[in-house]
C-alpha cells in the first residue's frame, strides 16, 4: 500500500530527505488545534466522553469522578457528561498514491468527491509518497533499536495502524439509570475510537494513522514529547519527494 504525507517544504524538506519523521502526540495536536482560529479544526482530537441522560433529569445520589451528586436536578441538552482525553504518539498521512488534485484540495480547500466542504492548509506545499509496509517495518525496527521495545513486546501491539473513520460519534450514550458507569475507567475501545475517529468535515483527508503506543514500558504517557525516528530504512520507505508546483 502507498500513503502520501503532505508537509511544508521550507521547514521539513531536509528532514524527509534524510529519512527523519516526526511522530507527534494527540496532546500536542489538541493544543495546536485550539490555536488555529482561521482553519478548520478538530478541537476534540483524541477525546471521548460518556453521556448519561439528556434534557431534564434528577439524580438521587451518584459519584461522578471527584463530585458527589445528591438530589441533583439538571436541565441540559447533553445530560451529565464525563470526558477523557487520551495521549498517544501518532503519525498521520493520506491513503493512496500521490494525486495533484488531492494535494490541491489539501492545500487550498474545496469540495471533495462526496460533496463535503473542506478547508485546506496553504502551508502544505510538498509531499512524500511512502511505501506503507516498508515504513511500518522501519518504524518498528527503530523502536526496537532505540530501546523503546523490550524482547517481551510484540511489535504489532506496540506500533499499529488503522484508517480513520469519519463521522463516527466519539460519545457513548447511556440511560441516566446507568450513572454508576461514570466512574468506570475508559478502556481500549474508547482509546481506539479517540485515535481513529474524526468529524465528517475531515473526510477529504482519507487519513491513516500509525500509533507508537504510550501504553507500553519505557514511554512517558500523558505529557509525552514527540518522537523523531530517523534511519536509512525509513528514508528507503519514501518513494518520491516533490512539491505541488513540480
Amino acid at each position: 500500500m502507498i500513503i502520501t504525507k503532505y508537509f511544508n517544504a521550507e521547514s521539513n524538506w531536509e528532514h524527509y530527505s534524510s529519512g527523519s519523521f516526526k511522530v507527534g502526540t494527540l496532546s500536542e495536536y489538541r493544543g495546536y488545534e485550539h490555536t488555529q482560529l482561521a482553519r478548520m479544526t478538530d478541537r476534540g482530537e483524541g477525546t471521548v466522553s460518556k453521556q448519561f441522560g439528556s434534557g431534564v433529569g434528577h439524580v438521587p445520589y451518584a459519584t461522578v469522578g471527584p463530585v458527589t451528586l445528591t438530589n441533583f436536578n439538571f436541565s441540559a441538552p447533553g445530560g451529565i457528561v464525563v470526558e477523557n482525553s487520551f495521549n498517544e504518539h501518532v503519525f498521520c498521512a493520506s491513503v493512496g498514491t500521490y494525486k495533484k488534485e488531492h494535494h490541491e484540495l489539501m492545500r487550498f480547500g474545496g469540495v471533495d468527491r462526496e460533496g463535503q466542504a473542506y478547508v485546506g492548509n496553504e502551508d502544505l506545499d510538498a509531499f512524500a509518497e511512502i511505501d506503507f509496509d516498508r515504513f511500518l517495518m522501519a518504524l518498528r525496527a527503530w523502536c526496537r533499536q532505540s530501546g523503546r521495545m523490550t524482547t517481551r513486546t510484540i511489535a504489532s501491539q506496540y506500533v499499529f495502524s488503522k484508517p480513520v473513520t469519519y463521522g463516527e460519534n466519539r460519545n457513548t450514550y447511556y440511560d441516566l439509570e446507568k450513572i454508576a458507569l461514570a466512574n468506570a475507567p475508559f478502556g481500549d475501545e474508547e482509546l481506539k475510537r479517540a485515535i481513529f475517529s474524526k468529524p465528517i468535515e475531515f473526510l477529504a483527508e482519507a487519513e491513516i494513522r500509525v500509533v507508537v503506543s504510550t501504553k507500553f514500558p519505557d514511554l512517558p504517557d500523558r505529557d509525552a514529547a514527540p518522537l523523531f525516528p530517523s534511519s536509512a530504512k525509513l528514508r528507503d520507505s519514501i518513494l518520491h519527494l516533490g512539491t505541488l508546483e513540480g
